[in-house]
Protein backbone atom coordinates (compact mmCIF):
# COMPACT_ATOMS: atom_id res chain seq x y z
CA UNK A 1 0.00 0.00 0.00
CA UNK A 2 2.86 2.76 1.16
CA UNK A 3 4.68 1.64 -2.22
CA UNK A 4 1.76 1.69 -4.22
CA UNK A 5 1.05 5.41 -2.09
CA UNK A 6 5.02 6.36 -3.10
CA UNK A 7 5.00 5.53 -6.51
CA UNK A 8 1.74 7.13 -7.37
CA UNK A 9 2.61 10.14 -5.90
CA UNK A 10 6.52 10.46 -7.68
CA UNK A 11 4.06 9.19 -11.30
CA UNK A 12 2.24 11.77 -11.12
CA UNK A 13 4.18 14.84 -8.99
CA UNK A 14 7.33 14.04 -12.00
CA UNK A 15 4.57 13.92 -15.05
CA UNK A 16 3.35 17.26 -13.87
CA UNK A 17 6.84 18.90 -13.05
CA UNK A 18 7.72 17.86 -17.32
CA UNK A 19 4.69 19.12 -18.32
CA UNK A 20 4.50 22.59 -16.21
CA UNK A 21 8.36 23.07 -17.21
CA UNK A 22 7.46 21.99 -20.63
CA UNK A 23 4.88 24.59 -20.89
CA UNK A 24 7.14 27.15 -19.39
CA UNK A 25 10.18 26.29 -21.63
CA UNK A 26 8.04 27.01 -25.02
CA UNK A 27 7.15 30.76 -22.80
CA UNK A 28 10.67 31.45 -22.65
CA UNK A 29 11.26 30.52 -26.53
CA UNK A 30 8.52 32.81 -27.08
CA UNK A 31 9.87 35.82 -25.38
CA UNK A 32 7.17 35.68 -22.92
CA UNK A 33 8.93 34.84 -20.00
CA UNK A 34 12.16 35.50 -18.80
CA UNK A 35 15.12 32.55 -17.71
CA UNK A 36 14.27 34.10 -14.27
CA UNK A 37 10.66 33.21 -14.42
CA UNK A 38 11.77 29.26 -15.57
CA UNK A 39 14.60 29.38 -12.40
CA UNK A 40 11.64 30.52 -10.30
CA UNK A 41 8.66 28.32 -11.46
CA UNK A 42 11.38 25.23 -11.04
CA UNK A 43 12.29 26.81 -7.54
CA UNK A 44 8.57 26.34 -6.42
CA UNK A 45 8.64 22.86 -7.57
CA UNK A 46 10.86 21.83 -5.70
CA UNK A 47 9.63 23.72 -2.35
CA UNK A 48 6.38 21.64 -3.19
CA UNK A 49 7.97 18.96 -3.22
CA UNK A 50 9.21 18.63 0.36
CA UNK A 51 5.79 18.91 1.91
CA UNK A 52 4.75 16.04 -0.04
CA UNK A 53 7.00 14.01 1.00
CA UNK A 54 6.83 14.85 4.49
CA UNK A 55 3.11 13.83 4.58
CA UNK A 56 4.08 10.48 2.81
CA UNK A 57 6.65 10.43 6.25
CA UNK A 58 3.94 10.99 8.31
CA UNK A 59 1.67 8.76 6.48
CA UNK A 60 4.29 5.85 7.21
CA UNK A 61 5.25 6.76 10.92
CA UNK A 62 0.96 6.56 11.72
CA UNK A 63 0.79 3.42 10.31
CA UNK A 64 3.54 1.98 12.07
CA UNK A 65 1.97 3.45 15.35
CA UNK A 66 -1.03 2.17 14.79
CA UNK A 67 0.32 -1.34 13.86
CA UNK A 68 2.01 -1.09 17.21
CA UNK A 69 -0.64 0.07 19.36
CA UNK A 70 -2.53 -3.44 18.02
CA UNK A 71 0.01 -5.76 18.88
Amino acid sequence: SLGWLNFGQGLIFGLGTVVVMCMSALEVQAGTQSVGDFVFINAMLIQLSVPLNFIGFIYREIRQGLTDIEH
